[in-house]
């Protein structure tokens, strides 16, 4: 590229370039901050006056309940009755509840392959399928399931228990769920 400036002089202009662009950037910094402040003023008002608003109904709902405790007193009786009337409605368990239990009395030596549920009027049924590595932990999963107290009832067919080891069994279990 050909310039007919000195080198001195092609300094002192580059120079001077680079200092209008940094001004240039910093005012424009400059300006978007201001915007930005002036613009989120309104909201800032807005939250102020929520606030206070809120800070007043709460003032006066305490007071409220200062000068009458009875209102405080019906509305807690009132929803204790629909806390009671809720737990009433929801006696069964839910499924993943079950589960757990179920889970929670594997042994080491038993595999879950398969889960089925059958939901009844009063209780359900569930169905355990799997693969136990002796007789020993099929019969000690077996006593686990039966001694769980949520389980009514838990059997295990005398069929399962021809092979010594890698014994594949199902299981029916009787639950409230």
């Amino acid at each position: 590229m050909f310039t007919f400036l000195p080198e001195n002089y092609k300094k002192q202009a580059v120079k001077e370039y680079r200092f209008r662009l940094t001004v240039l950037y910093l005012g424009l910094a400059c300006v978007f901050f201001m915007s930005g402040a002036i613009s989120s003023l309104p909201t800032f008002a807005i939250i102020q006056a929520e606030k206070k608003a809120l800070t007043e109904e709460r003032d006066s709902i305490i007071k409220n309940l200062k000068e009458n405790p009875e209102i405080l007193e019906k509305e807690v009786s009132s929803l204790n009755q629909k806390i009671k009337i809720l737990t009433s409605t929801f006696t069964t368990k839910s499924i993943i509840t079950v589960l757990e239990r179920v889970l929670s009395q594997k042994n080491n030596g038993v595999i879950i392959q398969s889960l089925s549920f059958k939901r009844g009027a009063e209780a359900g049924t569930i169905s355990v399928g799997g693969i136990a590595s002796s007789r020993d932990t099929l019969v000690a999963f077996s006593k686990n399931l039966q001694s769980e107290p949520t389980f009514s009832r838990a059997e295990l067919p005398v069929g399962s228990f021809t092979k010594n080891k890698n014994i594949p069994f199902t299981m029916s279990i009787t639950s409230p769920f």
